[in-house]
């Protein structure tokens, strides 16, 4: 019976097992098509998200660096200057000598005074320029170690010597009374009138070895100016180094400085550095 009864069962299932209808077969297909093309429109939203993403993140990088660049390029010349600042400053500066000194005459005071062994006493050198204490300087000579002054009445002194004056004239002087006090000698560096004008002359001359010597950066370049204390301007210009033609892109600085001038006076006047 059991034989029977599977043999009767597998007919009735061979009986009623049909395939698919040829639409239901079409209507699985396009669901499966959809599916598919589903998953290639996720994946190519996915792309263009990133790319969006990637467009929008370089731009807010571009207009970011826009805004800090003229902090950091002020910062750049700031710091340049501060460095240029030192290096102009030593290119200036040369050592002078100060001696103070009390001319021992009695009066009537003499047109001069000889100052026995004062080059071998103070070591001053033989380019020497001696002011009064009425301001002026005082004609002087130079004869071995001795050193002649024309006073004027002045019987406080303060001789100065530095390699940046010129050789003292040689020779005596008649009339002249012998004995001195001798004050304070010190010696240090001081910015120098002649220093500035060969300084402006190289840089007309020569701007590329002074640029080196200074060891400005390749981009940069930079400027000068001394203005003295009555308001004159003395430029270093070059034909081949032009600042640009907008102020905004020039970045300037002025620092107050005292000089010895050719005459050995102490005078007040600016340097005035521009870099761009």
């Amino acid at each position: 019976m059991t034989k029977e009864v599977l043999e009767m069962i597998c007919k009735i299932n061979k009986r009623f097992a049909r395939p698919l209808p040829s639409m239901e077969r079409e209507t699985l297909k396009s669901k499966r098509l959809l599916s598919k093309s589903s998953m290639l429109s996720q994946r190519k939203g996915s792309h263009v998200g990133i790319v969006i993403s990637f467009i929008m993140f370089a731009t807010f990088i571009f207009f970011f660096y826009i805004i800090i660049r003229p902090t950091i390029t002020s910062e750049s010349n700031k710091n340049l200057f501060e460095y240029l600042r030192g290096q102009t400053v030593y290119l200036l500066s040369a050592n002078v000598t100060e001696v103070s000194l009390i001319a021992n005459v009695a009066p009537p005071l003499p047109i001069c005074v000889q100052l026995v062994n004062f080059l071998g006493e103070t070591g001053i050198g033989n380019r020497v320029i001696v002011r009064g204490s009425s301001g002026g300087a005082l004609d002087s000579k130079i004869n071995g170690n001795d050193l002649y002054v024309t006073i004027n009445g002045n019987t406080f002194l303060k001789a100065y010597g530095s390699e940046e004056f010129s050789i003292t004239t040689s020779g005596t002087m008649t009339g002249c009374q012998s004995g001195y006090t001798l004050g304070l000698v010190k010696t240090d560096k001081n910015i120098f009138e002649t220093k500035i004008t060969k300084f402006i002359e190289n840089y007309s001359i020569d701007y590329e070895n002074l640029k080196k010597q200074l060891k400005i950066p390749a981009e940069n370049e930079f400027g000068f100016d001394f203005v003295y204390a009555n308001g004159t301007i003395i430029s270093a210009q070059n034909s081949q180094v032009q600042p640009p033609a907008s102020s905004t892109n020039i970045y300037v600085n002025e620092i107050p400085v005292q000089y010895i001038s050719r005459d050995a006076a102490r005078e007040a006047g600016t340097l005035r550095i521009k870099i761009w």
